[in-house]
């Protein structure tokens, strides 16, 4: 392209911004190509086994936990970082010998607000010290051994992690009733369940426990799969979600929407008396909220996993498949939990293990079995509508941050106040 520069002072500087802007605009077309409709598997983290939980750092960083030797063509022991979209392991971040060495499985992560990083699952030892299902991190990967948990004799599978606002440690297990750990990892005696084989714990705002997994009895009463606890550990007699106990038949995971409701996932059919199949939306108090899409799964779908933006709409992973299309394994929901038909996702995508929703609103899916698929190699993002965050301040003594579009909903947010202007 050839252009001429006008003489002129005026109109030459008039000129060099008009070829600056058509320049800017040049690069900004070339660096920022048009957004990929959502569901769009945008690349991809390989993983030489499978993906059972994913966690967010504060940093975007990504922790994985699963059973594999290796991630992102580096030899690691099921639990890894990532390092945002460049999806590379995160050389800084050192487990020496990993989780219990393979094949063992880390099936919980959670990240406490120092930074250190909570696992847990069916490992004897992490970097060649004895941990027993369980364990702490310090922020570089390093085991902290000043954490020792307390876990009653009888613990075996951690199978899932949750930190209350105290930042006490609820520990769900296979066999035996959840504990409750104080945050140097010995055992909170004021907590007290008898609910038996949970698979996933969820804290309310208002500090009620809800537990899901396959079990039949709380006590002296009949609770199938899914109860609340008070924050003692004892039942919450106002809920009673009516799952009818069929064998084989699970909660797997739960979540909760800014409305209240509670978001249950899993492997069961029945849900009140009604015909629900893999998912289902409760109201406070365990009562059926009908879902047009859970009417459209084939036969034996199971949901591993739920996400929840700040739109309200609500990601699903793990083994299913939609009746009368190819779509299977991952979609999103509508708030009312109708299916999203804008969020397409590949159709040959593997079953999936964990979902998660990264910062800038792109959906992360971990394949949860070992068999290779062509279509996920291990951990995938997916496109998704971009997260907006606004932060205000009303008023000298508030703050306020509104999150939307594919933003993760957040149903907790720390502020730092300084009162010297510092950083």
């Amino acid at each position: 392209m050839h252009t001429t520069i006008p003489s002129s002072p005026r109109q030459k500087h008039r000129a060099l911004f008009r070829i600056a802007c058509g320049l800017l605009a040049s690069l900004l077309l070339t660096a920022c190509p048009p957004p990929q409709p959502p569901g769009t598997l945008e690349h991809q983290a390989s993983v030489s086994g499978s993906v059972a939980t994913i966690a967010l750092q504060p940093d975007e960083k990504i922790l994985v936990g699963g059973e594999f030797p290796s991630i992102a063509m580096r030899s690691v022991f099921n639990v890894a970082r990532l390092v945002g979209v460049e999806a590379e392991s995160d050389a800084l971040f050192q487990v020496g010998a990993g989780a219990g060495g393979y094949p063992n499985t880390v099936f919980a992560i959670a990240v406490q607000r120092d930074g250190k990083i909570l696992i847990g699952g069916n490992f004897g030892h992490i970097a060649g010290i004895p941990r027993p299902y369980f364990g702490r991190l310090n922020a570089n990967g390093s085991p902290d051994t000043a954490f020792n948990s307390s876990l009653p004799p009888f613990a075996s599978t951690v199978t899932a992690i949750a930190i209350q606002t105290d930042g006490k440690i609820l520990v769900a297990l296979v066999t035996g009733a959840p504990v409750r750990l104080h945050t140097n990892g010995s055992l909170d005696p004021t907590f007290t369940s008898a609910v038996s084989n949970a698979g996933c714990t969820a804290v309310q705002q208002d500090g009620k426990i809800l537990v899901g997994g396959d079990f039949s009895t709380s006590g002296a009463a009949t609770r199938h799969n899914i109860a609340r606890l008070e924050a003692d550990g004892s039942l919450d007699a106002t809920f009673d979600a009516g799952l009818d106990g069929t064998p084989n038949e699970r909660v797997d995971c739960i979540a909760f929407t800014k409305g209240g409701e509670i978001l249950i996932g899993g492997s069961f059919h029945t849900v009140g008396g009604q015909p629900q199949q893999a998912f289902a939306r409760l109201t406070p108090t365990g009562a059926l909220l009908a879902s047009a899409f859970s009417q459209t799964f084939d036969p034996n779908p199971s949901i591993s996993d739920i996400a929840v933006q700040s739109d309200g709409k609500i990601i699903i992973g793990g083994k299913f498949s939609i009746l009368n299309t190819d779509r299977s394994n991952v979609v999103r929901l509508h708030p009312d939990g109708s299916r999203d038909l804008a969020f397409v996702a590949p159709a040959s995508l593997p079953p999936i293990g964990a979902v998660a929703l990264a910062k800038n609103g792109e959906v992360l899916a971990g394949k949860r079995d070992f068999a290779f698929s062509s279509a996920l190699s291990g951990l995938g993002w997916l496109s998704n509508e971009p997260a907006s965050y606004i932060l205000t301040s009303p008023a000298s003594s508030q703050a306020e941050l509104l999150a939307s579009g594919g933003a993760p909903f957040f149903t907790e947010v720390h502020f730092e106040f300084s009162s010297d202007n510092s950083t």
